[in-house]
């Protein structure tokens, strides 16, 4: 649908641009918030935001609660880790438009979980444009994706979209 709206609205190009360009943006966001989690001094961890949840009086998701107590407090160190280099990792696929879905749908799960943890900033938003990516096959529009896709091609990961050239109009 998104795909489809884009090549009605817009050119070839330009529709590949743009949804390039949001793609780029996105994915230096998320490298910006992993690479400053990785590199802060004296490291990173996320053990009182998790504590935090697990203490607080109101969640918005009560099983996210009990998630927080029995899963996440308990291995902060390895959901910290996890958390830092996540958030670089979708952020070099979504830069490079490499294995573009399944590092949008990470990001999405990403915020879906800061969602659930009462922490609603702007995971929103970025629920929304990374399924925009996912929908409009971001990964293809001056990204790696379509050159993978000739080697390795799994299904949502890596998937086959038919690329048609824009039919040349004669006389305009």
């Amino acid at each position: 649908m998104v795909k489809r709206w884009l090549a009605e609205n817009l050119d070839h190009q330009s529709s590949a641009a743009w949804i390039a360009l949001l793609r780029i943006w996105v994915g230096a966001v998320w490298l910006q918030a992993g690479w400053g989690k990785i590199t802060k001094e004296g490291g990173w961890s996320a053990a009182g935001y998790l504590r935090g949840i697990a203490e607080r009086d109101t969640v918005p998701f009560e099983f996210f609660r009990g998630l927080a107590e029995s899963v996440f407090v308990p291995y902060a160190a390895t959901f910290s880790f996890l958390v830092a280099w996540g958030e670089v990792l979708v952020g070099l696929a979504l830069i490079l438009g490499v294995v573009t879905n399944f590092a949008a749908t990470m990001g999405i799960l990403m915020n879906l979980s800061f969602l659930f943890a009462g922490t609603v900033s702007s995971n929103p938003w970025f629920v929304a444009i990374q399924t925009v990516l996912i929908l409009g096959g971001a990964g293809y529009a001056f990204g790696f994706d379509r050159y993978l896709v000739k080697y390795l091609s799994i299904p949502f990961i890596l998937p086959r979209y038919e690329l048609k050239p824009e039919p040349r109009r004669v006389g305009a």
